[in-house]
């Protein structure tokens, strides 16, 4: 075994202290930390540094280092059924397992696609596009994207359209629209074509009611009215029947009948007591 070369020892100062400045002895317990190639590395900077990584005593220790970290940290390892169980360790057991599920599995699926629908069946059962069959179909994607441009053209030549379309107040000038759907002036709010109608359908049942009584009304004043008349015509014939007749004066040759008129106040006083008894009921 060889000891290490003595170095000439540098001339320490205060403002400048760099790594060869230390003690060989230093350098060397710093160089027990270092791995293989950080020692290679090193050995290509100095002479110095060289020297010291080439050096039996440094890799004695290194291994001395490794043996006592080694010797306290295999009994602390998992065991080998702690890792197949977390499956670190794959045994050969384990790999033919997989292989064989891998296996099973394609077979299974080269099953399942072999009996698959065609695309002519999907497009009849309405799970692809029309497009996506015949001699030009285009992919599902393409048919999609193919959809959502045309969807926003439509999108911009209705909004164009609609915003060349009349005002409401053009429209109801133009008599499209009801009046009361615009107010001039901007007060108010116009109210929708549907609450319109269904406002101008109540008026009509209102005024339809509204006829219905009248006419009912003027229908059963009528009755009574014409009740009133049938009264006193009765009360004309019976007052006539009262009448007494005038006989005429007999001329020569035939017989002639003559019948008395009746007094003026006995008629009056027959009619009025028969409309009494028409307008009362009865007899007071």
């Amino acid at each position: 075994m060889s000891t290490p070369r003595a170095l000439p020892k540098p001339e320490l100062t205060p403002a400048v202290l760099t790594l060869p400045h230390l003690p060989p002895e230093l350098l060397m317990h710093i160089l027990t930390y270092l791995d293989i190639p950080d020692l290679l590395a090193l050995s290509r900077t100095s002479h110095q540094l060289r020297h010291l990584t080439l050096d039996p005593l440094l890799h004695s220790a290194r291994l001395h280092r490794a043996s006592a970290i080694l010797a306290h940290d295999i009994p602390l390892r998992p065991s080998l059924v702690d890792l197949i169980r977390d499956q670190i360790y794959v045994t050969r057991t384990t790999m033919a397992a997989r292989l064989l599920g891998r296996r099973l599995i394609g077979i299974m699926l080269n099953r399942k696609l072999g009996r698959r629908p065609g695309v002519e069946e999907l497009v009849e059962r309405g799970v692809l596009a029309g497009e996506c069959f015949g001699k030009g179909g285009m992919a599902p994607g393409l048919v999609e994207t193919k959809r959502k441009v045309e969807r926003r053209l439509i999108g911009i030549r209705l909004n164009r359209k609609l915003g060349g379309r009349p005002s409401v107040e053009e429209l109801v000038e133009w008599g499209v629209l009801p009046g009361e759907c615009y107010v001039r002036g901007g007060k108010g709010v116009g109210m929708a074509p549907s609450l319109v109608g269904t406002k101008r359908r109540v008026e009509r049942e209102r005024v339809r009611d509204f006829l219905r009584g009248w006419v009912e009304e003027w229908r059963r004043k009528g009755c009574e009215i014409n009740e009133r008349e049938e009264e006193r015509v009765e009360v004309r014939r019976l007052a006539r029947r009262f009448v007494d007749t005038k006989k005429e004066a007999p001329r020569w040759g035939r017989r002639v009948e003559t019948r008395e008129a009746p007094a003026r106040a006995k008629v009056l006083g027959l009619r009025r007591f028969w409309e009494k008894v028409g307008s009362e009921g009865g007899p007071s």
